[in-house]
């Protein structure tokens, strides 16, 4: 098909005339001709958020993000409460939500980024004052990396500068409990599921909106004595927090990496603060505390101390579903970020396994919407082949599973790998595969069946090969212990 603007067609630039009759022979190039339709979007919802007090219509939109059947609606709500924040009016009318939920879903009633989600609703993250309901929003490993980070840091105080262990522990505890209360003054208790599935794509207005924009607010008082009690250094949540008078750019599109909230959850007003984005706190803690270690010049440190957490719970969990270590003597570069380990699972079968770690190179101070880089992929793509010939050698006869798992400090990643020789590969992160062995009780052969099986149900298919994830093949292949779909109902 092709992109060209017929002569006869309407012209992109929301006129209403002719292509040939308008923008035909402006000096406009293809990019700028593009840009005119997001403009004419722009100005509509410019003119609409005009028409309401300023910090109501941000904190109603901000309380949308924490309604359950809006869970995976974020990169919208994001982008809305962006634009609502760098809107100027004089406005004193506050929201009305009939008319807001008739705006919404005629102009955003639905996204092509935004996919089902695959977290959950409220999440948990274990800290000083114990457990803490958090927002899980569009991140699906965040809770899990915030508190493998906490653990880093807590469980090894003494490798760190005093500055970084009183700074990440003062913010830690105050945003982690303002997460906290927002969910219990609404009712939300840790670890629930959304509930998108009834309401479909079209953005929720809740009926109790104004409790759930009270939610977001905590006055100066309440930060002021809750500083105070706990011994937090003054100011300690100032690069989490929002200067709304500075926000002038409103050129940030749906799903755009650069979106202030995502690293700012928080506005601050003249009498307290208001909680701009609760899905996007963990987000904001685990980007602050790697900029806030590479200030205090420990980012090493708390990288080897993460992933050997990250190690330790691997290999946890491998016991515990009976796969037995096996002494190995692996070929070895010290320079790659590859651990490699061996276990034996039945009488005839091994699993290799192999862990990958971010290295934090090149860690983006802006964003943490980033990818990994792995420079040396070459290298341990090369280095992991002659393992498995090594180990295919020693043990002839033997059958192998393959497992290579990606330790994530935050980052997207994509790793590279094909389908090993005479072997079974599975290729994840270590966190979708912990979610798999904790899902239900597996034992030493669960992994094995399941590749067999999704290997059979794979090569069945002569041109395409569905292209999805691992928990989703496991998904649709644990309700039988195969791929087999009854047509029983």
């Amino acid at each position: 098909m092709s992109n060209k603007i017929g002569r006869n067609a309407k012209c992109p630039c929301a006129s209403g005339r002719k292509f040939k009759h308008c923008c035909f022979n402006k000096s406009l190039t293809d990019h700028k001709i593009k840009q005119s339709r997001p403009k004419k979007e722009n100005n509509i919802l410019s003119k609409f958020f005009k028409s309401f007090h300023n910090t109501d219509l941000v904190a109603t939109l901000a309380s949308l993000t924490i309604y359950p059947p809006n869970h995976g609606k974020n990169l919208r709500l994001e982008y809305l409460v962006f634009q609502a924040l760098s809107t100027r009016n004089k406005s004193e009318d506050l929201v009305d939500p009939d008319r807001l939920k008739l705006f919404l879903c005629k102009h955003y009633e639905s996204h092509h980024l935004e996919d089902p989600p695959s977290n959950l609703f409220t999440e948990n993250i274990l800290y000083t004052l114990g457990n803490n309901t958090v927002y899980g929003g569009n991140y699906e490993q965040g809770a899990y990396t915030l508190n493998t980070l906490i653990s880093a840091i807590q469980f090894n105080q003494n490798l760190y500068p005093k500055e970084f262990i009183q700074k990440t522990n003062g913010t830690y505890i105050l945003i982690l409990t303002i997460s906290d209360t927002i969910a219990s003054r609404l009712g939300h208790e840790r670890n629930l599921y959304g509930d998108q599935e009834k309401y479909g794509t079209e953005i929720q207005v809740p009926r109790n909106i104004s409790e759930y924009k009270n939610a977001l607010f905590f006055t100066n008082e309440w930060i002021n004595n809750f500083c105070k009690n706990f011994r937090i250094i003054e100011n300690v949540i100032s690069p989490l927090c929002l200067d709304i008078e500075k926000i002038k750019n409103n050129n940030i599109e749906i799903a755009d990496n650069n979106n202030p909230l995502i690293t700012k959850p928080l506005a601050e007003l003249s009498n307290g603060i208001l909680v701009v984005s609760p899905t996007t706190i963990l987000t904001a803690l685990i980007h602050y505390t790697w900029l806030l270690s590479d200030k205090y010049d420990c980012k090493n440190i708390l990288l080897k101390e993460y992933h050997k957490i990250v190690r330790n719970e691997l290999v946890f969990y491998s016991n515990k579903i009976k796969w037995k270590p096996n002494i190995f003597e692996f070929k070895k570069n010290e320079t790659l970020p590859i651990d490699n380990a061996l276990f034996k699972f039945d009488k005839d079968k091994f699993v290799y396994l192999s862990i990958i770690y971010d290295e934090g190179h090149n860690y983006n101070r802006r964003t943490p919407c980033q990818v990994d880089p792995l420079n040396q992929m070459e290298k341990i793509q090369k280095l992991q082949k002659e393992n498995l010939k090594l180990l295919q050698h020693k043990f002839k006869g033997q059958k192998f599973i393959e497992v290579i798992l990606y330790s994530s400090i935050g980052r997207e990643y994509l790793l590279m790998f094909s389908q090993g020789e005479n072997c079974y590969t599975y290729i994840s992160s270590v966190y979708k595969f912990l979610c798999w062995i904790k899902s239900e009780s597996h034992d030493n052969m669960s992994l094995w069946y399941f590749l067999d099986s999704k290997e059979k149900f794979l090569n069945s298919f002569k041109h395409i090969i569905p292209n999805i994830g691992f928990l989703n093949y496991y998904d649709l292949y644990r309700k039988n212990n195969s791929f087999y779909i009854s047509d029983e109902k």
